[in-house]
């Protein structure tokens, strides 16, 4: 790791435990191992390395986006997508530090209030909207709003995510409900193709 990347780490772990404010530059020196001005040769302030922390974080997340194939979609991939999804914002390590930091930050700084609104729910809802629209256009779904249904499929993972459990238990009862919203809103074109899909697994093992 570069002293540019350790700067960044160790701001990022800096920020995440005590809020944005409430570190200083000499704080993330120490912690970088770097005298206090040898951090300026790299950041011209505190707040160009909180910049470079979102941009990596939206980084982070786009790529978790794009690995999402809207036009190729089917019920199991929503199951998995969004337990996926769940294990990335609870288990990945800049992740997990980025969020803590824009909660401490949320009552106190507009900016990173917006910023944590936009990552952790916005662009889950976004996603799972785009993936309902081809579900419903395709009679897999009943013909409801999209963005409703995705804030009701969402809403228990956005719960357990805050609290940061990602026991076993929990992901299998995170694959129920997905389950039990499956058979709330699935169609009888849906249940056709399951029927069809098991009878051809069926003659396939024969």
């Amino acid at each position: 790791m570069t002293t540019k990347e350790t700067i960044i780490y160790q701001s990022l772990v800096l920020f995440s435990q005590n809020g944005f404010e409430a570190v200083s530059t000499r704080m993330i020196a120490r912690a970088s191992g770097i005298s206090d001005t040898a951090i300026y040769k790299h950041f011209k302030s505190k707040q160009e390395i909180l910049d470079t922390i979102i941009e990596i974080c939206k980084g982070l997340f786009l790529e978790k986006r794009n690995q999402i194939d809207i036009n190729n979609m089917d019920w199991t991939k929503v199951e998995d997508i969004c337990l996926d999804m769940f294990k990335f914002q609870t288990q990945d390590e800049w992740i997990v530090m980025f969020r803590r930091l824009l909660l401490i930050e949320q009552f106190k700084n507009p900016a990173l209030s917006s910023l944590y609104k936009n990552f952790f729910i916005n662009t889950a809802l976004d996603s799972m909207t785009e993936i309902f629209k081809p579900l419903i256009e395709a009679g897999y779904i009943e013909n409801r709003d999209p963005r409703v249904l995705a804030m009701e499929l969402y809403a228990p993972f956005f719960m357990y995510h805050m609290s940061g459990d990602d026991s076993e238990t929990l992901l299998t009862e995170l694959r129920e409900h997905v389950s039990y919203f499956r058979a709330n809103y699935r169609t009888k074109k849906c249940e056709e193709v399951a029927y069809g899909l098991s009878n051809y697994e069926q003659e396939s093992s024969t």
